[in-house]
């Protein structure tokens, strides 16, 4: 399962050329995680994730209007692993407990992505607290595989 044959750098560069329309874009990318997440399960479960993802997008190409101006990673969708703080969605760390034990300012990390032109595709399945026993994720390539844990 080859979610997105053509290599991140050379859609990165297409996006911030203006070659690539980003929310053409984000249309695929969302129609191939409707038909391979039932599989794969790779991301944590977002009401209006598409919707989302658009409005990101207009406010990015607001801010960016010229392509000659665009950030590295204009429009690189990222997913965000469930142990890294990202402002708007709730921190579980792959755990019961409650999430209010995880709240805390967005990760620098984060804001460092966006500040580059990333958009946060999502939060991804996370084993609990990054550690040891695999999650529900299959691994793309080889749905009979874990990604690893």
């Amino acid at each position: 399962m080859n979610l997105h044959p053509t290599p991140l750098a050379a859609t990165v560069a297409a996006l911030r050329a203006g070659t690539l329309d980003l929310h053409t874009h984000i249309d695929a990318i969302c129609d191939q995680i409707d038909a391979a997440e039932p599989q794969v399960q790779a991301l944590l479960p977002e009401e209006g994730r598409r919707a989302r993802l658009h409005r990101d997008a207009d406010a990015l190409v607001t801010r960016y209007p010229q392509p000659a101006q665009r950030p590295l990673l204009f429009g690189a969708l990222v997913g965000v692993k469930d142990i890294i703080h990202v402002d708007g969605y709730v921190t579980r760390a792959g755990a019961a407990l409650p999430p209010e034990l995880f709240a805390g300012e967005e990760a620098a990390v984060v804001g460092l992505l966006r500040a580059a032109g990333a958009l946060i595709l999502g939060k991804t399945v996370t084993t609990e607290f990054a550690y040891f026993e695999p999650g529900p994720t299959r691994n793309p390539h080889n749905l009979a595989h874990t990604p690893g844990g």
